[in-house]
């Protein structure tokens, strides 16, 4: 340790971010790292453009078919619970010698093609076959969209080791704006051509844009694990207590998130909120997400120790969700336009959530050299699915936890509970930093001493 200062010693040992930085220069860019990041983004986009298009209008055209809302809803809700499944295996698929520019075509042709036959199935008139078909093309969905968002977060930690959180931030904008666009799209489209265009023109999309990255995306040699890879287990990177501690941020967050999507609607319209105020407020959420998120990832990328990102976000995440209710915790009730008063909320949840889900990749990353994993295609498949899967069981657990809640104690209490476990979290962060931080003393000094 020699003559380091506690504060750099800390700095060195418990880093969090997974590559501190001195800029992000968009002009020092080689033109395959151009080629590389349009890839990545483009994946981020069409995994969420295909995820969120039915949103507006495959519920009514289920009813039409006698399919009840309970089944519909479990029809979105697979999407996320396949994700969580399938998520940890894709490391796998990387250490039997796949290149990542193979699962990307792969990816790309299964998204079009399974998002075109769902909007097929409309066709199908008989309501136990068409229940069964929708549950199937959306599970083939859920494992194409799995696949490209892994294969693009392994791409960013392989061109742009140094910046992974701050392209992940930039990354995050796409994925808001497919959040946005999809159901805006499904809804045009559908009042313009039917049911079927949407579906058709999103899964064309995607599949005429395969052979212009199987052009550019470069051809890397594709390499089998050798057995000593093959040997490394996910289970310790995911009992590491790091990865325990951000695992249980990924979720809760994803939780915080999505148990809105199925509460957030009867609760304004109980205030007499109009549906299209409705969407507006979703919008707000999703624009103050995605418009904040590329500046938590270049922070992200600076500070040498981002997890209190994470402890302030959490914090904000609970106060957004005590005004949204408001809580019956709070000593005051809401005087004022309740329409503002929950867009500014959803505002700040949308800001916070930001400043939460970004860090998180980088942490397991960090994880990764603590535990003296190889720094590999295989080993970072192992992280994005690690992290895919710890996300997509928040959004599995937020709209079925919060359907069953909103109907047993009210949007009230629901949003209360929600914010107390995030506050409790954002705690429990913060105590295991400054844990964290008298080891690391203890250490410089019991290293000074011997010297």
């Amino acid at each position: 340790m020699g003559h380091l200062k506690p504060r750099e010693v800390r700095a060195r040992i418990v880093t969090m971010g997974a590559d501190t930085t001195n800029g992000f220069r968009w002009r020092e860019m080689t033109c395959e790292q151009i080629a590389v990041l349009m890839t990545i983004y483009f994946t981020y986009l069409t995994t969420w453009l295909n995820l969120s298009i039915p949103a507006p209008i495959f519920p009514k055209e289920a009813n039409r078919k006698g399919v009840n809302a309970t089944v519909s809803g479990w029809v979105f809700g697979v999407f996320a619970l396949v994700q969580f499944i399938v998520s940890p295996f894709y490391g796998r698929l990387l250490s039997k010698g796949f290149s990542c520019r193979s699962l990307l075509a792969f990816g790309l042709l299964v998204c079009g093609g399974c998002t075109i036959t769902f909007g097929m199935l409309t066709l199908i008139d008989t309501t136990s076959l068409f229940v069964l078909l929708c549950f199937l093309v959306r599970i083939l969905l859920a494992v194409a969209c799995t696949i490209l968002s892994n294969t693009g977060l392994v791409l960013l930690v392989q061109y742009f080791p140094n910046n992974v959180a701050t392209l992940f931030g930039i990354g995050e904008v796409f994925t808001g704006i497919g959040l946005v666009a999809g159901p805006a799209l499904g809804g045009v489209l559908y009042t313009t051509g039917g049911y079927i265009l949407p579906f058709a023109a999103l899964g064309s999309i995607a599949i005429l844009a395969l052979p212009f990255f199987w052009i550019f995306v470069p051809q890397q040699k594709a390499k089998k694990s050798t057995n000593a890879d093959m040997e490394l287990s996910m289970l310790k990177l995911l009992l590491h207590p790091k990865s325990i501690v951000n695992s249980i941020v990924i979720v809760l967050i994803a939780v915080a998130w999505t148990v809105l999507d199925a509460t957030l609607e009867p609760h304004l319209r109980k205030h007499g909120i109009q549906p299209k105020i409705v969407g507006i407020m979703f919008l707000v959420m999703a624009a103050f997400y995605s418009t904040t998120s590329p500046l938590w990832g270049r922070l992200a990328d600076k500070l040498p120790e981002n997890r209190i990102m994470i402890v302030i976000g959490l914090i904000l995440i609970a106060i957004g969700l005590l005004w949204l209710g408001p809580s019956p915790l709070l000593p005051f009730s809401v005087k004022y336009d309740f329409v503002w008063y929950t867009a500014v909320s959803l505002a700040i949840i949308g800001t916070a959530y930001g400043m939460c889900v970004v860090p998180t990749y980088s942490i397991y990353l960090s994880v990764l050299r603590e535990i003296n994993y190889p720094q590999n295609n295989s080993t970072h498949g192992m992280v994005s699915g690690l992290f895919t899967s710890m996300y997509s069981s928040g959004s599995f657990i937020g709209p079925s936890l919060g359907g069953f809640l909103y109907d047993l104690i009210g949007f009230e209490w629901l949003v209360t509970f929600v914010a107390v476990a995030c506050s409790l979290m954002g705690f429990h962060v913060f105590v295991t930093l400054l844990v964290e931080g008298k080891a690391v003393e203890k250490q410089y000094s019991t290293d000074n001493t011997l010297i």
